[in-house]
This record gives C-alpha cells, structure tokens and sequence, in this order.
C-alpha cells in the first residue's frame, strides 16, 4: 500500500467520527423532540375530548331540563315537594364519588 491509500483512509475514519460525534447530539435531540411532540399530541386529544364533553354539558344545561334537575338534585340537594331526601352516614351524596 502507498502512503496516499493510508492517507485516504486515515482521512475517511477522521470524517466518519466527526459526522459521529457532530449527528449523535443532534439525533439524541431529534428523538427526544419526537418523543416530546407524540406526548404533546397525546395531551392535545385528551383536552379536545374533554372541551367536546364540557360544550356538550353547557348545551345539556342550556336547553335540557332534566339536565338541569339533574344536577340540582346531585349537587344542591333540591327535591320536589312531595318527595323526602334520606341521607345516610357514609354513603356519599355524590354519584360520581
């Protein structure tokens, strides 16, 4: 072998470990983006869902009226005037308990 094949290949190492050490931080920060970006997607279906929930509950409320009973009698303890409440020592008032 001459002394320009060693060189070649001396410098073929030297730029394949320099792309290394240069593309493993950023690959490093690519994934750990991805990973970010995946979570915050997640994140985002899970408040859409839930604003999809509370729009539905203000239109109940708005326009239903045994929506409106409802949550009279679950959170203010509202009956009509021939109907009793009973409560019970440790039984919860609230269904959703």
């Amino acid at each position: 072998m001459k002394w320009t094949d060693y060189l070649f290949t001396m410098i073929f190492v030297l730029t394949v470990a320099a792309a290394f050490f240069v593309l493993l931080p950023a690959y490093t920060d690519y994934n750990q983006a991805r990973s970010e970006a995946r979570r915050l997607q997640q994140e985002l279906l899970e408040r859409e869902l839930q604003a999809h929930l509370l729009r539905r509950r203000i239109h109940d409320l708005k326009h239903d009226p045994v929506a409106i009973e409802r949550i009279a009698r679950e959170r203010l303890g509202w009956c009509r005037e021939d109907e009793k409440i009973y409560h019970f020592e440790g039984v919860p008032v609230d269904p959703a308990e």
